[in-house]
């Protein structure tokens, strides 16, 4: 009887709790729509995942350990990162997502696995020196947390991957001006998933009344807020501006006269993001930095014509196609694009009807087909030496 040879098993390792939303949420619709006709994938995670399905084949311990270990005050990613090593099998790609361990990266490449480093950000140098100049630019007290030494493991990840994959131009570009060998990088994207955004909602009719632009995420100076605002400051139309997420203090105190105004809604956290979506015309977004927002394809799956910076663009996206891509500092170009798209209801039914031809082409099936490909694609996994291989309870305790 023949032998059918097993598929490539990509193991992602996402080593904090799991919720569904966010980052999770991108590592979740990957890991299910990677199990395909080329590779086959698991998650290992800490703790249970309510959200999890038969398509997703978690590898999780169990979830009375992290409530113990919560308890005792134990390191929960050292445990979800020591369960991991143990399910590694020989010819598996290591895929590690953020707060993984540098020893853990150290470990695997010791001991012959294929290491994938998953970027959700641009790399952090160039990202600490953008923040640091904003915040600058605000006279504010920087908020951010990245360090000497974050950038410093970063670097150190990025030197033991085997590949990196890059979710948008902008990471790509920042990854080569750090130097960053440009072979090891995978241009990438994320997506977007159709049951999060019903399909009675595609190609939204003209809707009568004020026009509503959008702003989704969290209220802060990384994701351009204060841009938008001001621009909304200087707009002499009618129309009304929902903002949906938390918005930080500095911006809360800052603006607060404008928040109050009746042509602005803050809708502060949202989880049900179709409903948010379903009462917009227009989405903006002047983020100063991104990996590649999730916000943008949902945008665009709704045809909603975007108004965007290139790191709000993401890898999704076009000036002039399905909305306009500008700087975001230029505060008069924001005036003259709002004015515009309020003003022009056929302009908006023209971009959004491309942005959900354009978001087609970026469901998370599709997106998971190409990073399947990408990763086959790579040089084969040396099989560890079972002679050098160690047992779980021999690694050294994580820092």
């Amino acid at each position: 009887m023949a032998c059918i040879p097993r598929l490539p098993r990509v193991r992602m390792l996402y080593p904090i709790y799991v919720t569904g939303e966010a980052v999770s949420h991108i590592t979740l619709s990957l890991c299910r729509h990677m199990n395909n006709d080329l590779t086959g994938a698991t998650l290992t995670s800490a703790g249970h995942l309510a959200q999890a399905t038969t398509q997703v084949r978690m590898c999780e311990p169990p979830s009375w350990m992290f409530r113990l270990l919560y308890r005792l005050g134990g390191d929960v990613r050292r445990c979800a990162e020591r369960h991991y090593w143990r399910k590694l099998r020989p010819g598996d790609i290591a895929d590690l997502w953020p707060t993984c361990s540098l020893e853990l990266y150290r470990r695997l490449k010791e001991h012959g696995w294929l290491v994938v480093k998953e970027m959700i950000n641009c790399h952090q140098a160039p990202t600490k020196r953008l923040l640091d100049r904003e915040f600058a630019r605000e006279g504010l007290t920087p908020t951010h947390d990245i360090t000497a030494a974050t950038i410093a493991q970063e670097r150190a990840e990025l030197a033991l991957a085997d590949a990196i994959v890059a979710p948008s131009p902008k990471v790509v570009e920042s990854l080569l001006n750090e130097g960053v060998d440009g072979a090891k990088i995978l241009p990438s994207s994320f997506g977007w998933d159709p049951q999060r955004v019903p399909a009675d909602l595609w190609l939204k009719p003209h809707r009568p009344g004020e026009p509503v632009v959008l702003f989704i995420g969290r209220g802060c100076l990384r994701k351009g807020i204060h841009l938008l605002l001001r621009a909304w400051e200087k707009l002499d139309r009618r129309a009304r501006l929902l903002i949906a997420g938390q918005i930080d203090p500095q911006i809360s105190e800052r603006f607060a006269g404008l928040l109050a105004r009746p042509d602005v809604q803050c809708l502060g956290y949202r989880r049900d993001i179709s409903a948010v979506l379903a009462q917009a015309d227009v989405f903006a977004f002047p983020s100063l930095e991104e990996g590649g927002p999730q916000v943008s394809y949902e945008a665009l799956a709704v045809g909603l014509p975007a108004l965007v910076s290139p790191m709000g663009a993401g890898a999704v996206v076009r000036d002039g196609v399905e909305g306009l891509v500008l700087a975001p500092h230029d505060l008069d170009d924001w005036v003259a694009a709002l004015r515009r798209l309020i003003d022009d209801a056929d302009l908006r039914h023209t971009l959004g009807q491309a942005g959900v031809a354009r978001a087609r082409e970026f469901t998370w099936a599709r997106v998971a087909q190409g990073r399947s490909r990408q990763l086959i694609a790579l040089p084969a996994a040396r099989s560890p030496d079972p002679a050098q291989e160690r047992v779980p309870s021999q690694l050294a305790p994580l820092r």
